[in-house]
């Protein structure tokens, strides 16, 4: 018959093929600007033969990221014992054990828990905060360059600190001194002026940044590029 063409075992108009073909890319294009469909839903579609061996990969896949977070886990902790223990002042094993079960006296007790135990929870807990902020970063803005660096916060923060320092004269030794001696809480309070204005210019980068990305609806990447430029 003219104007229709054949298709398996029946007759195809070509208009409706047309059709059927911009509808089939239509819906793509649709699938497409939503985005990456959601393992729920991309599990849902599947019959349960087909589930059965994505399931075991993916347990699999948590399986070996529990194992290597413990593993990190017990290397942190090793690293941590032999801290305490190791330094101008080396413990043995039992002293380390009865100083950490309060046991101890004297100079092992004050080099445990005033010196090195303090200094190495500071350590733990900051590098904690330190990767959650940098994973935070990189999941808002959804780039793995995101780090304090490219976003202008280390430029605020010294630019903070460097404004202390020039413009009131803090962190200078005469500081410490002037602790020692029993001096004003203005005195004492400018060992800390230091911190505090690199802490606020840190915050005001990221004020500035957030504010450029909201105001101007700039992309992940022009948000990296505001923060090098700052």
């Amino acid at each position: 018959m003219p104007g229709l063409r054949r298709a398996g075992h029946g007759f195809q108009d070509p208009g409706a093929r047309r059709e059927g073909n911009l509808s089939v890319l239509s819906g793509r294009i649709r699938t497409a600007a939503r985005g990456v469909p959601r393992r729920g839903d991309f599990m849902r579609e599947l019959s349960p033969a087909a589930q059965a061996p994505i399931t075991l990969v993916y347990r699999g896949v948590i399986r070996r990221r529990v194992r290597l977070f413990f593993l990190i886990l017990g290397l942190l902790a090793l690293l941590a014992i032999y801290a305490v223990a190791v330094g101008s002042y080396d413990l043995s094993l039992g002293v380390l054990i009865r100083a950490l079960l309060g046991r101890a006296e004297g100079p092992v007790e004050t080099v445990v828990w005033n010196i090195r135990l303090p200094r190495i929870l500071a350590a733990i807990l900051s590098g904690w905060g330190l990767g959650l902020a940098g994973v935070t970063f990189q999941s808002l803005l959804k780039n793995p360059l995101a780090s304090p660096s490219t976003l202008g916060i280390s430029q605020g923060a010294a630019f903070g600190a460097s404004f202390a320092i020039v413009v009131f004269g803090a962190g200078g030794m005469q500081a410490g001194a002037l602790r020692t001696q029993g001096a004003s809480p203005l005195n004492i309070f400018s060992l800390y002026t230091v911190t505090l204005f690199a802490f606020g210019g840190a915050v005001a980068a990221t004020l500035i940044i957030l504010a450029l990305a909201r105001i101007k609806k700039m992309s992940p990447e022009a948000v990296i590029l505001a923060g090098v430029a700052l």
